[in-house]
């Protein structure tokens, strides 16, 4: 089986990444892309749970089983990930998946940002991010609508 393209780093990635502390090191903030594009491209809706879980620290934590999987993703990707110890880091790296989620769009795309302006109940939950991930849901909620309402262009079908 073929291994599904990195989807294009998103353009505040890098700002992203700095804000966990860690440092700039580009190699590194490549595999952490990698893996959120690998996330992105495989996920569920068991797995855009756990996102939202991690990326708005719930009362509720999700399935250890589920953050192992994510864990791992990042681990694939870059050794020097740790599976432990590291709850910031992947809060943060969790919100941009699911920002990677829904600007990649699809019906997958749709469900995680419903998700997230669902979860964030109109302000009320609020993480500490440093990105609005409500604003990058209702963006793409309002670009799937877009794409979802306009008609298909029949002359192109009819030969």
């Amino acid at each position: 089986m073929a291994t599904p393209k990195t989807l294009p780093m998103h353009p505040d990635f890098a700002r992203w990444h700095a804000s966990i502390g860690i440092g700039t090191d580009e190699p590194q903030r490549q595999a952490r892309w990698t893996a959120i594009s690998s996330l992105a491209q495989s996920s569920n809706s068991k797995d855009a749970e756990a996102l939202i879980r991690l990326a708005y620290k719930t009362r509720q934590a999700p399935a250890s089983a589920e953050v192992q999987k994510i864990r791992k993703a990042f681990k694939d990707c870059d050794e020097s990930f740790l599976m432990e110890g590291n709850d910031r880091e992947l809060q943060v790296l969790a919100a941009a998946t699911l920002a990677a989620l829904t600007v990649k769009g699809g019906n997958k795309g749709a469900e995680a940002a419903l998700a997230i302006t669902t979860t964030d109940f109109v302000g009320t939950r609020r993480p500490e991010l440093p990105m609005d991930l409500v604003a990058i849901a209702e963006d793409a909620i309002q670009r799937i609508s877009d794409a979802n309402r306009n008609r298909p262009n029949l002359t192109q079908a009819v030969g």
